[in-house]
């Protein structure tokens, strides 16, 4: 459940300069830029055209040891139409019917299982390609180690939040916006959360002291709340910016929960300038998104 405040309606100017100022807020620290294909066109926006690959490529490549159990076949490089048939066979799991979906643009197409494959085990792929030898690989599937705990920590500190008497659900943390003389007089785009506390003793675990819930938010200059998505713990947002996406401007951000461990279980979004989601953008082969940048590709 979501509490969208829209103090002016749209974001008009998310094209302008945003101002990097210093914030009494931080965020978990992002790690380089992770690219995600958009797969197809979105119902608001219309996709880049794609670019084909140069070569017949698979994935999972052959022999790879620690496939995910949930791993699609994709067979790179080749017209979706060329492909008869895609058998899937495990040494514990049998026999895997599927689903065979094209990507856009004739850029190849992958092979959707109907269930997951067995930990462990090893899988034998045969596929008929029209033009082609008859294509026959293995790989194996790992033993996956269970999930951290996420961080669900429910607790507010009142006295930093901001209050409105239309919207008492309505709970952001108040912004103190520090300028410079360079400051810019663009709004400012932020994902606020408390500094994480890592422990290297303990495996690299961490602890924080939320003020209250998380979300994408964006303030004007002066500090004052333009938007916030706020997100019911233990949701959380980083990484909010504006893109690009089909020749125009979008929101994006990460968005997902976070373990003990400090890696992050997520997507990417991406919301047009009135706010409203088009697209949520998951990794492949079942696993979930980390605390990554997310950054739209010129091929989109």
């Amino acid at each position: 459940m979501r509490s969208k405040s829209r103090a002016r309606g749209r974001a008009t100017s998310i094209n302008r300069r945003i101002a990097f100022l210093g914030v009494a807020a931080s965020a978990f620290a992002a790690c380089p830029a992770a690219a995600l294909a958009l797969p197809g066109p979105a119902a608001a926006l219309a996709s880049p055209a794609p670019r084909a690959p140069s070569s017949f490529t698979v994935s999972p490549a052959p022999g790879t040891p620690d496939t995910s159990p949930q791993t699609q076949i994709s067979l790179l490089g080749i017209a979706p139409r060329s492909i008869e048939s895609v058998q899937v066979t495990g040494a514990v799991s049998g026999a895997h019917p599927g689903t065979i979906r094209a990507y856009s643009g004739g850029r190849g197409a992958s092979f959707l299982l109907d269930r997951p494959l067995t930990q462990g085990e090893r899988v034998t792929v045969r596929a008929r390609i029209r033009g082609r030898a008859a294509l026959s690989f293995s790989f194996g599937v790992a033993r996956l180690a269970p999930t951290p705990p996420v961080l669900n920590i429910p607790i507010f500190q009142p006295a930093k939040l901001d209050h409105f008497v239309s919207r008492p659900d309505l709970l952001p943390p108040q912004i103190t916006v520090h300028r410079s003389s360079g400051a810019s007089t663009g709004d400012i785009f932020i994902t606020p959360l408390p500094s994480p506390v890592v422990h290297p003793e303990s495996n690299n675990a961490i602890t924080i002291h939320p003020v209250g819930p998380g979300g994408p938010m964006i303030i004007d200059p002066s500090g004052r709340l333009v938007w916030f998505d706020q997100l019911k713990p233990p949701v959380y947002a980083i990484n909010f910016r504006p893109q690009r996406y089909g020749g125009r401007e979008v929101l994006t951000w990460w968005q997902g929960s976070v373990t003990a461990s400090a890696f992050g279980l997520g997507a990417g979004v991406i919301a047009d300038t009135a706010y409203g989601t088009v697209r949520t953008v998951k990794t492949g082969n079942g696993y979930p998104a980390d605390l990554h940048d997310f950054v739209i590709t010129p091929a989109g």
